[in-house]
């Protein structure tokens, strides 16, 4: 059994391949690889749907986190109907955002009901560009905050995020020099 804590959840055979501790999360966080033991192809779609989004709350607000890449297997659809409920979208999650990815996004932001506005949390850099340079994409969508990856260039690692957003780019804590941004 696959579940959020939303309570959308999917049922069927699988079986563990491997697993690993998630380096980008402080808490104890686990990636597992499965195998699908007789699976039907809706189910699989409604476990992709299922690590795509999860409802939350944060405070008094209901948050959506959208986990993983938004690509050409994306479906936003289902989350449209969500949207009406929810008050921000928190994309901290988001790993990569292809230009399939950025239709997808357009095409999840015109389908949202008239009334609905997005509060947006931690845009990755690539969509806070696309959202920032083509106003009709942005039309529905308030940006709280972005991020952007830095790396060092004489140690080729990436300083590690979170905290208070700096004046500039990060200090890397191996050497010292200040850390360029990547994308």
């Amino acid at each position: 059994m696959f579940r959020r804590a939303d309570g959308r959840r999917v049922r069927f055979e699988a079986e563990p391949t491997w697993t690993r501790p998630d380096a980008a999360h402080v808490t104890a966080v686990w990636r597992l690889g499965v195998r699908f033991l007789r699976a039907s192809l809706a189910a699989v779609r409604r476990l992709y749907d299922l690590a795509l989004w999860e409802i939350t709350g944060q405070g008094h607000a209901r948050v959506v986190t959208l986990h993983g890449a938004l690509g050409e297997g994306t479906d936003l659809a289902p989350l449209v109907a969500t949207a009406a409920a929810v008050e921000v979208l928190d994309l901290t999650d988001v790993r990569q955002v292809t230009a399939a990815g950025a239709l997808r996004w357009v095409d999840f932001v015109r389908a949202l009901p008239p009334p609905v506005t997005l509060r947006l949390r931690r845009v990755p850099w690539g969509l806070a560009r696309l959202l920032i340079r083509v106003p009709a994409v942005n039309a529905r969508c308030v940006i709280e905050s972005y991020q952007r990856a830095f790396a060092c260039a004489f140690y080729s690692v990436t300083p590690p995020e979170g905290g208070a957003v700096p004046d500039g780019p990060p200090t890397c804590r191996s050497c010292g020099r200040t850390a360029g941004a990547r994308g």
